[in-house]
This record gives C-alpha cells, structure tokens and sequence, in this order.
C-alpha cells in the first residue's frame, strides 16, 4: 500500500495465503480425527517457470520432486494448490482453474490411479 504498486512475485505470494491456511485447517481438522495427515508445501515439490501469475508446470521436474512420496509411508498427504515454487523456490500461480490443475498436477507426479 505505500509504495502504491505490487510486483507480480508479492502478489503471487500473498494470493497463496488463502489456501495455505485452509490446507493448515483442513490439516488440523484431519489430527483432531485421529488421522496423521502430511502437509505437502507445493512450492518445494509442484515446479513452474514463467510469469509468476500465470506459470507454466514443469511435469519432469515435479515427478522428480514427488518420487520419495509415491513409495512413502504416508498415506494422507495434504497439498494445498493454485501455486508451485519456481527453481528459485519463491511462490508462483498456476492462474485459473490452478487448484484443480495442482491436483491433476500432483496425481501425475504421484502416478495415481485415481483423481
């Protein structure tokens, strides 16, 4: 507000606060039935290049990212999305419809069966 003006990597981190604090209810909630739930933060495993508003996945690189956690013990892991980390880590969107693209995105990597 006071410098009157928002880079598009601020904007892209402060629209991510909305689902990550839902994804940390959603967690908590899971805790509170007795479930162990594992909180997945996308910037470190969902990788995008390109404007930070509306980046593009990189799907060879975010497989990467996800190997350790299709053999994993966890069963119940939490993502929030609508955003990915680009290579430096810091917080991209993925644009419209980001959230169902992150879910598609991770079932992928994961090599689900199902979504």
């Amino acid at each position: 507000g006071l410098l009157r003006e928002c880079p598009p990597t601020v904007r892209a981190h402060l629209s991510s606060l909305g689902e990550r604090a839902s994804c940390l209810l959603l967690v908590t909630l899971l805790e509170a039935r007795g479930l162990a739930p594992v909180a997945l933060d996308p910037r470190l495993l969902v990788r995008a290049h390109g404007d930070p508003l509306q980046a593009e996945p990189d799907l060879e690189a975010t497989a990467e990212a996800f190997a350790a956690h299709r053999t994993g013990a966890a069963r119940l892991l939490v993502l929030p999305g609508f955003f990915a980390g680009d290579a430096e880590g810091r917080t991209v969107l993925l644009g419209r419809g980001g959230s169902d693209y992150s879910a598609a995105i991770a079932a992928s990597a994961l090599k689900a069966d199902l979504l």
